[in-house]
């Protein structure tokens, strides 16, 4: 592997595939190219996301998801083609990937290529590299395979061969192929022989040691995007920052495809420091509780559950500074909060009281009411030990109140941790180092919220979460805009 590769790589164990972040430099193609070829892959990309998601686990494959995208030349024509690669698993929960190519023609986008790389069923190593020779791009294949399973005497054999495809008419086709085959005896004689082959065009022939180091120099001097493990069906991904390479190259896309309106515009860079930390707190609110929210819909258990998780991780205390009445249920402990404090609490987030009476929906968090006092559950053992932490990204002004805010979500197990003793309210930009170590990205989602005024101060009021909504794309700011104007 690379020197380059090696320093963005996080090693993740059987089941991963590694992806190379080096295809970041090429993001900005996706501005360069015409608006209907670029509409009509993000469409296509869209739809993939839709179906699958993307993938951004820092762990074995163990689901599917889109890993990487990007654009490349292969006819060398200046249409360039869509070139991705999903993880996908199979029966087994080893999985594999799916790697495709889409092309685009009088003004729509076609597949041209997909096949599917099984983990499982490999044993030897597929790395996948990107060329650019002359102006066209190259996918290159490259296998290597040792094993001591040869035709005696010359038992250990290794093999490293590369497959270079191309586009031409629409068609994916291989157009060369280049062999190396080491073989060596076990026993004291130690013989050893070797050959090298050039496949072009259908013929093959035998080529020198030398000419062979020179075309397997050529064809993998360019971006390595994939790497295997030869000997057991490994492969590691490296989706550092939440997988960025994808998650760039699918806005600059949307971007290009779907012009951005002017009057909405990102105005967190112009808080304060202060502001900033605020509205991260008031966000740090709600991953414990929420999942998919809307105020013009709300349940109202929905908001009594932010006040009894929220409690119960120690964030807000709805004591009111009385002592905490317990009491046991269907076998069950209970403990019991003012409603006033609690109700207070769910105001100063949501703009609007808890009405239990109101609602028909289910109830989520199975408490009691009783007179003053809201019973809620103890938690079973171990609740609590996950903790999150919201990373603002954007902040789309709607209205002169009202903004969108789009944040990755991570999240982090207290078990790993030495000492749990950290404020986790305050947004991620402020974390620790220590509170960092093991952090993996959870999500990427957004809120609404409104500004209003809380006794006189600025405050913020929840309008809606969606806590994996995803990138969102300037069609659905424009959407968000209207419905908030």
């Amino acid at each position: 592997m690379s020197n380059k590769l090696l320093n963005v790589v996080k090693s993740i164990g059987v089941g991963a595939l590694l992806i190379g972040v080096s295809g970041i430099s090429n993001l900005l193609y996706a501005t360069t190219v015409d608006t209907v070829l670029a509409k009509g892959y993000y469409n296509v990309l869209t739809n993939v996301i839709k179906m699958h998601g993307i993938y951004k686990d820092l762990g074995e494959v163990r689901g599917n998801g889109l890993v990487y995208a990007n654009l490349q030349d292969f006819e060398g024509d200046g249409i360039p083609e869509l070139y991705m690669i999903r993880s996908q698993n199979d029966e087994n929960s080893i999985g594999g990937y799916v790697e495709s190519i889409w092309g685009y023609k009088s003004g729509k986008a076609y597949p041209i290529s997909s096949e599917y790389n099984n983990i499982r069923h490999r044993r030897d190593s597929r790395d996948i590299y990107m060329i650019k020779i002359e102006g066209k791009d190259y996918l290159v294949h490259r296998t290597q395979l040792s094993h001591g399973h040869g035709k005696s005497p010359y038992d250990n054999v290794s093999i490293d061969d590369i497959a270079i495809y191309t586009v031409k008419s629409g068609k994916l086709v291989k157009i060369e192929e280049v062999k190396g085959l080491w073989e060596s005896t076990v026993d004291d004689s130690l013989k050893e022989r070797k050959s090298f082959t050039q496949i072009q065009g259908g013929k093959t022939k035998t080529i020198t040691e030398n000419t062979y180091n020179n075309l397997m120099k050529k064809y993998t001097a360019g971006t390595l995007i994939c790497y295997g493990e030869a000997g057991s069906p490994a492969f590691s991904i490296d989706t550092s920052n939440g997988n960025e390479q994808l998650m760039k190259f699918y806005k600059e896309l949307d971007n290009k495809a779907n012009k951005a309106n002017a009057s909405i515009k990102d105005v967190y860079s112009t808080k304060s420091k202060e502001e900033k930390e605020q509205i991260g707190r008031f966000l740090s609110n709600f991953p414990y509780a929420l999942t998919d929210f809307n105020i013009a819909k709300y349940n109202d258990h929905e908001l009594i559950k932010v006040g009894q998780i929220n409690q119960w991780h120690g964030f807000v205390d709805l004591t009111n500074g009385e002592q905490v009445t317990s009491t046991i249920i269907n076998e069950r402990y209970y403990a019991g909060f003012p409603v006033s404090t609690v109700d207070k609490y769910v105001y100063s987030l949501f703009g609007v009281n808890p009405d239990i009476n109101r609602t028909t929906a289910k109830d989520v968090c199975h408490y009691y009411k009783a007179k003053d006092k809201y019973y809620f559950p103890s938690l079973e053992y171990g609740a609590g030990m996950l903790k999150y932490g919201t990373n603002i990204k954007n902040m789309y002004q709607l209205n002169n109140t009202t903004y969108c805010i789009t944040f990755d979500l991570y999240k982090v197990d207290l078990t790993r941790l030495e000492s749990w003793e950290d404020d986790w309210t305050k947004p991620y930009s402020n974390w620790t180092s220590k509170q960092k170590q093991y952090e993996e990205l959870e999500e990427t989602g957004y809120a609404v919220v409104k500004q209003v005024s809380q006794n006189g101060k600025l405050g913020w009021n929840l309008v809606e979460y969606h806590k994996d909504g995803g990138i969102l794309s300037n069609k659905q700011l424009e959407a968000l805009q209207k419905k908030y104007k």
